[in-house]
């Protein structure tokens, strides 16, 4: 049951880590449209840039530039932010009954 458990945190935190990423970016929209409309270079450097201005992992970074347009209306931000808080609920449950 542990090693279940213990996958099932590790895809929980590995979503979280995403959810983070966009409600970071959702907060600071401006910046990311000024980085993704001035970073000269392909893919790789814009998600470097990315990474190093929001402090993200690759792979949420990756996420952030997948991020569809509509996910940028204020309904689907509030969605965002509420599946975050959820997550974080279920992670640290899921983290207490490990120990």
């Amino acid at each position: 049951m542990v090693c279940v458990m213990t996958a099932h945190l590790q895809r929980a935190l590995e979503r979280r880590d995403i959810l983070a990423a966009y409600v970071t970016v959702l907060d600071g929209l401006e910046a990311f449209f000024r980085i993704c409309t001035t970073v000269r270079g392909g893919r790789d450097e814009l998600r470097v840039a990315v990474r190093e201005a929001f402090g993200l992992s690759e792979a949420a970074a990756d996420a952030v530039l997948a991020l569809q347009i509509r996910r940028l209306s204020p309904e689907e931000q509030q969605k965002t932010r509420e599946e975050l808080t959820q997550l974080d609920t279920h992670i640290a449950r899921m983290e207490r009954e490990q120990y």
